[in-house]
């Protein structure tokens, strides 16, 4: 399901969360009880961290939530980077290099 520029992956949680809220429940209170089921978010194909739209410390939505993303570059080293901040050039080089085996195994599928 995709809630603005978010995307909600899991389905099966999906359905858990849309069972247990009411039917004029908000979307941020939608991807809030997502999130805190521990649901994958993407925005894009950049995951977003769990915990962003939910405070399992205060057990509550986080009212001005801010996006963070998380990214690996090539020794497997983790970035987060809050939306709209520059990605570091290891995370750059390793979607490059990510999207060159992706090229090469659909040349030789086909």
């Amino acid at each position: 399901m995709k809630i603005g520029k978010l995307n909600l992956k899991n389905e099966e949680k999906l359905s858990r969360v849309l069972e247990s809220l009411k039917e004029e429940s908000s979307e941020e209170q939608i991807v809030a009880a997502y999130d805190r089921l521990g649901g994958l978010i993407t925005q894009g194909e950049d995951k977003v961290k769990t915990g962003c739209f939910y405070n399992f410390k205060e057990k509550k939505m986080i009212e001005n939530p801010v996006v963070v993303l998380e990214f690996r570059d090539t020794e497997g080293d983790l970035f987060e980077v809050k939306e709209g901040e520059e990605v570091p050039i290891q995370v750059k080089v390793a979607k490059v290099k990510t999207k060159s085996k992706k090229k090469v195994k659909k040349e030789v599928k086909e």
